[in-house]
């Protein structure tokens, strides 16, 4: 979780070369305290409050000058979208204001120029932002010209292969690890998942267009199931009813994990729940595909309530191994994915780097099988160290693996092996495929 530290919690003042050579003290603000930059009020944490002053001064001085101006009455209301919207207009990209808030910043000149042209100052806002087509007075609303400007940025930089567009594009991406979901931020359910998501520009867009209704749809990478059976464990959360704060408590717990569906917090052979997920460790079973952002540890408390709704959600009882109520199925991701990989005939092997490194089977019993390095089936040093490292192709008999390291020594548990991979099948989800969907189940009538 990132926190801002405050200027007063910083002993050392920073210094920059200044435009002459001398050196100048760099002016520090808080996180929410905003500076004109290019004309919009910047600041770490938007600070609406801040930016809605600004344009309010400027709506003030603007009909403080019109004021004196002699006008004719049908000139007044077309001078508005020539000359004091298009100054509100040009930061609007940036800005994600309310309705009510561009509203207070028009009074200003509202009251001014509906005098002017022989209208009652006070008279109804909802007709004066009316078309004239409905018998409105045609004045443009600034909050939705501020939509138009926020989906002409999305739609034209995200198809026009630019820089910004890449951005853009990895903040959804990001967004939906940090939510966990199906869907891309912005075809998700703003009250359901929103408390998932950090503050960017992009949730407080998506928070707009809900407020209108309004839908856009990227085909961007879906988070991956890796097997059969498989489910994202955001939405078995959502399918709970769960309240938010639990579920915002429970995806930390997630994004420490770095786990996004059921079978990432699995046994290899998907029976059982990895003893160090139950317990809130994490393992190096497999590697992630993707950038997880730096995560706290939650504390005890939080990774009661992760055992409790995992319990509620995948286990039929509360077993010493926890078995899953429903078993995952074959695998269909690839062994590069894998950090540990096990052969009937040879033995187990673990990923170091970019090569392998070979465990044979010191021990076994009707429950569980011990391996150690090849060559030292003893010692104190870590499983690294000791490890031999395997020269030859991995055989051909290697399937899917989980293992616990035995502490205090370089031995390892064997806890799991997958079922044979199956050719994948396109499980990822995509809002594209499920409106193709939804449209083949439809009849024409």
């Amino acid at each position: 979780m990132l926190a801002m530290v405050s200027g007063d919690s910083v002993g050392n003042a920073l210094k920059i070369q200044g435009l002459y050579d001398d050196i100048e003290p760099l002016h520090r603000l808080e996180s929410d305290d905003s500076e004109r930059t290019l004309g919009v009020m910047l600041s770490p944490l938007e600070n609406h409050n801040a930016q809605e002053a600004q344009w309010v001064s400027k709506a003030k001085e603007w009909a403080k000058q019109l004021r004196t101006y002699l006008l004719h009455k049908y000139d007044v209301l077309p001078l508005i979208r020539t000359t004091i919207l298009k100054k509100l207009e040009y930061p609007m990209a940036l800005t994600t204001l309310n309705a009510q808030q561009w509203q207070d910043i028009m009074s200003p000149v509202l009251q001014v120029c509906l005098l002017k042209s022989g209208v009652c100052r006070n008279f109804p806002r909802l007709v004066v932002f009316a078309p004239v087509d409905y018998q409105g007075l045609g004045v443009p609303h600034p909050f939705g010209k501020q939509v138009y400007k926020h989906l002409e940025m999305i739609l034209r930089h995200m198809s026009g292969g630019r820089k910004t567009g890449a951005y853009m594009d990895a903040n959804l991406q990001a967004h939906q690890l940090e939510t966990g979901t199906s869907f891309g931020l912005l075809q998700q359910d703003y009250q359901n998942t929103s408390i998932l998501a950090s503050d960017t520009w992009l949730k407080r867009v998506w928070k707009e267009l809900e407020s209108l209704d309004m839908y856009m749809a990227f085909d961007s990478p879906a988070l991956s199931l890796r097997c059969y059976h498989d489910a994202l464990l955001i939405d078995l959360f959502i399918d709970l009813e769960v309240d938010q704060d639990d579920l915002l408590s429970l995806n930390w717990c997630r994004m420490f994990l770095q786990v996004a569906t059921v079978s990432d917090i699995t046994t290899a052979d998907g029976r059982y729940i990895r003893q160090c997920i139950w317990n809130g460790f994490r393992d190096d079973t497999y590697r992630t595909p993707y950038n997880w952002p730096r995560t706290v540890q939650p504390r005890r408390p939080y990774w009661e309530l992760w055992q409790r709704i995992l319990s509620r959600a995948l286990l039929p009882s509360h077993g010493q191994h926890h078995p899953l109520l429903q078993p995952m199925g074959h695998w269909h991701d690839h062994f590069e994915s894998w950090n540990w990989l096990w052969s009937p005939t040879v033995g187990l092997f673990h990923r170091e780097g970019a090569a392998w490194t070979h465990l044979a089977l010191v021990g076994s019993s009707t429950t569980s099988r011990r391996y150690a390095p090849s060559g030292s089936h003893s010692g104190t040093d870590s499983l690294q160290r000791q490890s031999s490292w395997w020269t030859c192709p991995l055989p051909s008999d290697v399937l899917h693996a989980t293992v616990r390291p035995l502490s205090g020594s370089d031995w390892a548990l064997f806890t799991g092996t997958g079922l044979p991979t199956l050719p994948p099948s396109d499980l990822t989800p995509s809002i594209l495929n499920a409106w193709q969907t939804s449209a083949d189940l439809c009849t024409d009538y």
